[in-house]
């Protein structure tokens, strides 16, 4: 009898140890960092807003293959606060709904200066940036200044909304 009750305090033992190794394991696998290495994605990487300049969000009549168009031009200073360098992928017309005929993003370099598409934004950095679009329909020449809704989008597919962003006319 005394053998028995130590054999089965033993094998008590035994099966508490495993289940308190097993629950190591569990919590091992998750916490653990991300397969990526330990980055982690930023939710919020860039602040944007509009130059200050009168002319940083305006409008004009335009056409392309020759049927009438309006088209946009707003520049920004997007400011990365990321831990990582930024670049805006992409972006979309919220609000109105408009149909984008052809558009060009471009990005300062901050060392060459130049404007390009393909410029990442290092970290703690300010950039100036122009987007380009052409969109129908076109907009009424008697139009007050138009408010547009836009989303950036930057290479984790993060959306950086601006609302009610106001475009004025330039031209006649």
């Amino acid at each position: 009898m005394l053998v028995e009750v130590a054999w089965l305090t033993f094998l008590w033992n035994r099966a508490a140890d495993l289940v308190k190794g097993l629950t190591k394991v569990v919590q091992w696998f998750f916490k653990r960092p991300p397969a990526s290495g330990g980055f982690r994605v930023p939710k919020k990487t860039i602040i944007a807003m509009p130059i200050a300049r009168s002319t940083a969000l305006c409008w004009s009549s335009a056409s392309v293959n020759g049927k009438p168009c309006t088209q946009l031009v707003f520049d920004l200073q997007l400011t990365n606060i990321s831990d990582c360098g930024i670049r805006i992928s992409d972006f979309k017309i919220l609000k109105p709904k408009l149909t984008v005929l052809d558009s060009l993003l471009t990005v300062e370099d901050a060392n060459t200066r130049f404007f390009s598409p393909n410029t990442i934004i290092p970290k703690g950095s300010i950039a100036p940036s122009r987007f380009v679009l052409f969109v129908a329909p076109p907009f009424d020449h008697t139009e007050k200044p138009t408010e547009i809704d836009i989303a950036l989008y930057d290479q984790f597919s993060n959306a950086h909304v601006l609302k009610n962003l106001s475009f004025r006319r330039l031209g006649n």
